[in-house]
């Protein structure tokens, strides 16, 4: 099969994904308006990180041609409204600011709908409006926010620095995959490497800090190579400046073309066991953190292994998060290892596993 075919294809199916799911699973609006407080570390010492939502206008690559990532689950999701009033936006955040400062909190993650750094999703007052709210709350060390890396213009990042008078800045850009074929075939995702290197380069020399995303199994991979991939993306991340890597085990939200895959049964989230590979590659050269243990929305099908070890592994990882500690990866044991060992011999490319996978999926109609 053609590469426009198979991109046309893909596409058609996370179309028929987004129609499949019922819009009444859409999260009220009010429970936007709250935060949830996780464990974190900053500067070495143990504190909490607020995770904020804040309503934009929608994400720019979900609305327009590009239909959208195929794992993304905001499908679902009530953080866009494309006739936002953006003061009535503030004004909900301003209310969770003052709420999280009641707490501990010293690290804020504000998450949108798509790039914080898109003119077209937040305005370019708005955004300036936001960073003040953050810079007034004294508590508050470190703000974090997401971009894609087309969106960061020269100026952009020294200008948030400024704003936030002192308040550190680290910037999450979701690389995900250094392989240009599995963002656009497997990801739907179609930055490029000189996008990102652009953008991290102007992130580490505006003075933030670069947070760079890596997907560990999206659809149409097999086990093996989806280790191989997420290590090289990690790799290549730290080797232009990254402060952290985030792996991000692809979870199954409802929605997706992830969750039409799995509902086929044409597609697994990774194993844990392939999570602790990773690390055990990642580790070595700079701060690793593992994503999707907590996901917005909530998934139906996270990474796992049996129902034995699994709970096990995600404390362990959870620990590692905070203390970065990689020899009690080494502890971990399970006779599920063997089943994860013969999966890993199956290790087709992403074009043999595509048009299979395709080929399976022939007839199939919303």
């Amino acid at each position: 099969m053609a590469g426009d075919s198979r991109q046309k294809r893909v596409r058609e199916l996370i179309e028929m994904a987004r129609q499949r799911i019922s819009r009444s699973k859409a999260p009220q609006q009010s429970s936007l308006r709250s935060f949830e407080i996780l464990p974190a570390v900053l500067a070495g010492e143990r504190t909490q990180r607020a995770v904020l939502a804040l309503r934009t206008r929608g994400c720019l690559w979900f609305g327009g041609k590009g239909r959208g990532c195929s794992h993304c689950g905001l499908v679902q999701d009530g953080l866009w409204d494309p006739g936002l009033d953006e003061s009535v936006a503030l004004q909900e955040l301003e209310a969770q600011l003052d709420r999280m400062c009641q707490k501990e909190v010293r690290i804020l993650c504000l998450y949108v709908a798509g790039s914080f750094f898109d003119r077209r999703e937040i305005s370019d007052a708005q955004r300036r409006k936001v960073l003040a709210a953050v810079a007034r709350r004294a508590r508050v060390r470190r703000l974090v926010v997401e971009t894609r890396p087309e969106f960061l213009r020269p100026g952009l990042i020294a200008e948030a620095v400024r704003l936030l008078e002192g308040v550190e800045l680290e910037v999450g850009i979701g690389l995900d995959s250094v392989d240009p074929s599995v963002r656009a075939l497997c990801l739907n995702k179609h930055s490029t490497r000189e996008h990102f290197e652009t953008a991290a380069r102007c992130v580490v020399g505006e003075g933030a800090r670069l947070l760079t995303y890596a997907v560990l199994k999206p659809p149409f991979l097999d086990e093996s190579p989806a280790i191989e991939s997420a290590v090289s993306t990690g790799l290549y991340a730290f080797d232009l400046g990254a402060s952290s890597v985030s792996l991000e085990p692809l979870a199954v939200q409802p929605g997706t073309l992830a969750h039409l895959l799995w509902v086929e049964k044409l597609h697994r989230p990774p194993w844990l066991w392939s999570v602790v590979e990773v690390l055990r590659h990642l580790a070595p050269h700079g701060r690793v953190r593992v994503g999707g243990l907590v996901v917005y929305p909530s998934a139906e099908h996270c990474a796992g292994n049996c129902s034995s070890c699994s709970q096990q592994f995600r404390s362990v990882l959870q620990d590692f998060n905070l203390s970065q500690r990689a020899d009690r990866l080494r502890t971990l044991a399970c006779s599920c290892r063997a089943l994860w060992e013969q999966e890993l011999e199956l290790s087709r490319t992403l074009h043999q596993r595509l048009d299979e996978t395709l080929a399976s999926l022939r007839g199939l109609r919303s």
